[in-house]
């Protein structure tokens, strides 16, 4: 599932992406608002997590360019404010927006508000069927790994093949060292440089095949995954990428466009009542 954020701050946008990848969620930044409507026709993101101020003209304009748009209509939008402030609220449910999150939130709140938005609206991820995002080195880019062997305990350096949170695939470029490898063995050190820094990681052999050695990771630390995940960000390819005129995307009908709007206003009656509730008696 590819998910669009913005968000001007770039350490909460980084916290974003952080709660996100981990749950195999490929994420796409952007810190200003002129970047949005561009980036949503360059592919199809299911959802656009958003920064919102109140009194934001600016963004209504884009959040009604968006549901004006038949090929963008359908993009559930997520709003993450500081306030919750009645007008603003009503007019953003007016214009069709899905769900709201209070800043500030801890990433653990975060994904669960997210889950129970994606719960209701049905939004499932139907592409990925991997528990992580999967990513290879660019071409011409030396990622290795130093390994130690358990068999005879020599260092050895493979190449990065591809990394996820979960693990990595590692080839011997030469083959010779494959064979002091074992199924199920468990490796204390794993040392992979990668372009957004050093990571040392324990891991378990999955499989041993000719010159290809696959390894579970256990238990990586903050810092290990945290690098990983930044290393994701910047080599993940998104799904279902649209071609300039966006003929792979089908514009919806206008009656379920219809039928998604009538949703919305329904969805959204008890946070309505619930503001007006504790307004009046304030």
């Amino acid at each position: 599932m590819n998910i669009l954020v913005y968000e001007p701050i770039s350490n909460l946008g980084n916290l974003i992406i952080n709660a996100l990848i981990p749950q195999g969620i490929k994420v796409k930044l952007v810190s200003s608002k002129q970047e949005i409507i561009p980036a949503l026709k360059s592919v199809a993101f299911r959802v656009l997590i958003s920064d919102c101020k109140k009194d934001d003209q600016e963004l209504v304009n884009i959040i009604k360019a968006i549901k004006q748009n038949p090929l963008l209509a359908r993009t559930h939008i997520v709003l993450h404010l500081q306030v919750a402030d009645k007008k603003l609220l009503v007019t953003m449910i007016k214009l069709g927006v899905s769900g709201f999150i209070t800043k500030p939130f801890h990433p653990q709140n975060f994904l669960a508000k997210l889950a129970a938005l994606f719960k209701k609206y049905k939004i499932n991820d139907t592409q990925n069927k991997r528990k992580y995002i999967r990513v290879m080195p660019k071409e011409g880019e030396n990622v290795t790994a130093t390994v130690r062997s358990a068999v005879n305990f020599k260092l050895v350096t493979m190449q990065v093949v591809n990394i996820s949170l979960g693990g990595v695939l590692l080839r011997d470029p030469e083959g010779k060292n494959i064979a002091n490898f074992r199924v199920k063995t468990p490796l204390k050190s794993i040392q992979i440089k990668l372009e957004t820094g050093i990571i040392e990681v324990a891991g378990i052999i999955l499989a041993v095949k000719k010159e290809l050695l696959a390894v579970k990771f256990t238990a990586p630390g903050n810092d290990a995954r945290d690098k990983i995940s930044r290393y994701i960000y910047s080599h993940m390819q998104y799904d279902e990428e649209k071609t300039s005129s966006g003929k792979q995307l089908k514009a919806p009908d206008d009656d379920s466009l219809r039928r998604e709007g009538d949703e919305v206003d329904q969805s959204h009656t008890q946070v309505l009542n619930f503001i007006n509730k504790n307004q009046d008696s304030q």
